[in-house]
């Protein structure tokens, strides 16, 4: 979809809010609105505005500290993809757009340092020693002023740079899914106030490959997943010292999943993450079968796989989970669902879920994404400081009036937790 240039510009939106039953109004890529009726689902929904402010948001959204949400598209902007504020009104503004030498292609959520800036990583773009670059990571201020690479990306050090997180040391920690050594992708560090990376540990199969994510544990050590090796090549849950000794805490395969994504440490102790395939649903999922997995790795390092997907309650939990304010487990699935539609692009019966999870493995289904209404593929969910639960969607909404397409280009979405 990276087609014509247009000028950067900010876009103002209203957001019309509906309740249950009532009315969904919609802010549309393009920037006309139109009355819906309601989905069987407790799901509120605005759109952001046209090719230039972005297109196919591929990563979830961040609160900041002024209260506004911030986040990336995957193209639009100048080709490359953009990054935007968005009050909890609806009111969107476009901050940066990509020009593929100073990034290209955002996909992980940004991360906002004590002094208020925003930092995030492109995976391709930068360095010309990779196809599409190497990637970069970047920093900002909040009203777009100030963008400025940090870090080029070079291949040897790692590429195609994922998310990072700041832990408590000040430092930025992340991983590429990538490299131009062993290919399997590295753990890094940067330091804010110098700029200097570091790669703290390579990946080599069959212990692990591609890795996914980090967070830092109460213990200050840092745990992640890859999606892919160990001997069933369906990826590990790993701890690592902020010095780079590595431990593998488990291999995933069969009943346990296929490759593990998200992960968060409760209030219990306990690290809650998802697997994107596996388990005993009957989907297939990027080849893989079954429709994905919630587990549980407690303090006695046992882990246990604490709800199987099973297509119609959800498929494809790519993007982890979070503990809200009322001590549950809140995520999305980018397939599965009530609403069945051949146009979702994963074969997973259905465009999208939002659900509840009890720390007991209980699953309520809040929401169900419509890929002409209120879009398809949620990339997660953040919680508001309303309660409520907010995330974008890679595709889909309403799409601009006489476009002449069938669905939008993305959403970004409100549902309230009940």
């Amino acid at each position: 979809m990276k087609g014509n240039r247009l000028a950067s510009r900010s876009i103002g939106a209203t957001l019309l809010r509906v309740l249950r039953n009532s009315l969904i109004g919609a802010l549309l890529f393009g920037g006309s609105t139109a009355a819906i009726a309601a989905q069987p689902d407790n799901l509120y929904v605005f759109y952001f505005g046209e090719y230039a402010t972005g297109l196919e948001p591929q990563s979830g959204l961040t609160l900041g500290s002024d209260g506004n949400f911030y986040g990336t598209t995957w193209v639009g902007g100048a080709n490359w993809g953009t990054v935007y504020r968005i009050t909890p009104a609806g009111t969107i503004t476009l901050l940066h757009a990509f020009d593929s030498t100073n990034g290209d292609g955002p996909i992980a959520p940004l991360v906002q340092t004590a002094n208020g800036k925003l930092w995030g990583t492109t995976q391709f773009g930068g360095n010309p020693n990779c196809i599409y670059g190497c990637g970069v990571i970047f920093k900002m201020n909040t009203d777009g002023s100030g963008y400025k690479v940090v870090h080029f990306f070079t291949g040897k050090d790692g590429e195609t740079p994922r998310g990072i997180i700041l832990a408590s040391d000040g430092k930025l920690y992340g991983v590429t899914a990538t490299d131009s050594n062993s290919g399997q992708g590295t753990i890094f560090v940067l330091d804010p106030a110098s700029g200097a990376l570091r790669t703290l540990y390579q990946f080599r199969r069959p212990i692990g490959s591609n890795p996914y994510m980090l967070i830092e544990g109460s213990d200050g050590n840092l745990y992640g997943t890859t999606l892919y090796g160990s001997p069933k090549d369906a990826g590990i849950l790993f701890r690592m010292t902020k010095t780079g000794v590595l431990t593998t805490l488990h291999r995933f395969g069969g009943s346990s999943g296929t490759g593990p994504t998200g992960i968060i440490q409760a209030q219990d102790g306990s690290f809650y993450g998802t697997t994107f395939a596996g388990g005993t649903g009957s989907c297939t999922v990027n080849s893989f079968p079954g429709c994905g997995t919630v587990f549980k790795y407690d303090s006695s390092g046992q882990l246990s796989m604490l709800y199987s997907f099973s297509g119609a309650d959800g498929a494809a939990p790519y993007h982890g989970l979070i503990q809200a304010s009322d001590g549950l487990l809140y995520g999305a699935t980018e397939g599965g669902g009530q609403y069945q539609d051949d146009l979702c692009e994963i074969g997973a019966q259905g465009c999208g879920t939002v659900f509840k999870l009890t720390l007991a493995g209980k699953l309520t289904t809040l929401a169900s994404f419509n890929i002409n209404l209120s879009g398809e593929g949620p990339q997660g969910v953040i919680e508001g400081l309303d309660g409520a639960l907010y995330g974008a969607t890679e595709s889909g909404g309403l799409p601009p009036p006489e476009s002449g397409y069938t669905f939008g280009a993305g959403t970004v979405f409100h549902v309230t937790r009940p």
